[in-house]
Formats: structure tokens, sequence, C-alpha cells
């Protein structure tokens, strides 16, 4: 896995519209890299995965929001498991 898959270039790209970011997690027991969408308008965090039925194992979507906040979701209508984290340091679920 090249370390260029890992850096903020994705994300731009991501964010314009042009295809998937990659995500990095460092592990302990490795660097777990995750192909994720970037919903990060009011429209794209409220459709969230809804009505999809498939995501691609190492994929996912990662909401981001302009600064830190309390935030509440709802998986209407999305029959996917998830599993949910934060950046925030305080975060709680």
């Amino acid at each position: 896995m090249a370390a260029a898959d890992c850096d903020d270039a994705s994300f731009a790209a991501a964010r314009q519209g042009q295809g998937e970011a990659v995500l990095c997690i460092e592990r302990p027991e490795g660097r777990l890299r995750l192909n994720v969408e970037i919903a990060d308008t009011e429209a794209e965090r409220e459709r969230g995965l809804m009505g999809r039925d498939h995501l691609d194992p190492g994929s996912g979507m990662i909401f981001v929001y302009p600064g830190p906040r309390t935030v509440a979701f709802w998986m209407h209508d999305t029959p996917l498991p998830s599993t949910c984290f934060s950046s925030m340091p305080r975060a709680t679920f």
C-alpha cells in the first residue's frame, strides 16, 4: 500500500465529487485502509446511506461537519450493519 493513498489530496478530490477518499487509521495491529464517500453538505448527511443494501468490504461513509457539535444519526431505510466512530476526543455513542 502506498502512503500517498492516505493523503489529504484524496479527501480534497472526493469533496469536489471526484470519487471516494481513502481514510487510513493507524492501529497497533497495522494500518486500516477504508474507501469512504464524503457527506459534507446538509443534504448528503441527511441522505447518508439510506436505500443502500450493499457496501463493498473496506468501504463506508464519513460525515464531515463544519465544527464540533452534537449530532444524532437515524439509520432510516438503511439495512446495512454500521459502525460509528468519531475523531473528536470526547465523543460518546
